[in-house]
């Protein structure tokens, strides 16, 4: 369970322990669980589209703007930061090192915000489309496959 609760506190903004001691093996050994991490993720994310009438009813523009931004919420917007820096490095135009070291800056570029203002608004056009279609279920089996790997969750 410590694992479990390691990568739940690392990946999300769920705190259901308080653990203050974790060494760098207990971050090895999270890993494992990162599957059932997002398994947990897409049942929230699951609900919350139940709520928003996701099934027999019709969802509006802002109960789908607001399950594209519950990841971001219930995450903390840590793939959004890594998801900027990339985008900054690689339209950079510049060598493989300096690429790395913007990367690594704390700063966002403007490559970052105008590639993840795109990246939500076409989020944004997807949510409305897949929940046209009633294909909100797809959403915890997509997030436990996104954090998935080699030897899944059955170490957890």
């Amino acid at each position: 369970m410590r694992s479990f609760f390691t990568a739940l506190q690392f990946l999300t903004r769920i705190h259901l322990v308080e653990q203050r001691d974790l060494t760098a093996a207990d971050f090895g050994r999270s890993t494992r669980c990162f599957p059932l991490v997002g398994a947990v993720l897409g049942a929230l994310y699951l609900l919350a589209a139940w709520l928003f009438g996701a099934w027999g009813g019709e969802v509006s523009h802002t109960g789908a703007a607001v399950l594209v931004l519950l990841p971001i919420l219930l995450t903390g917007g840590l793939h959004c930061d890594g998801f900027m820096d990339t985008v900054d490095g690689l339209f950079s135009g510049r060598s493989r090192t300096r690429m790395l070291e913007i990367m690594k800056d704390s700063r966002t570029g403007s490559f970052g915000v105008v590639a993840f203002g795109a990246c939500l608004l076409l989020d944004w056009s997807l949510m409305l489309d897949l929940l046209a279609v009633g294909g909100a279920p797809a959403g915890p089996f997509s997030h436990a496959c996104c954090r998935s790997h080699g030897d899944g969750a059955r170490h957890c």
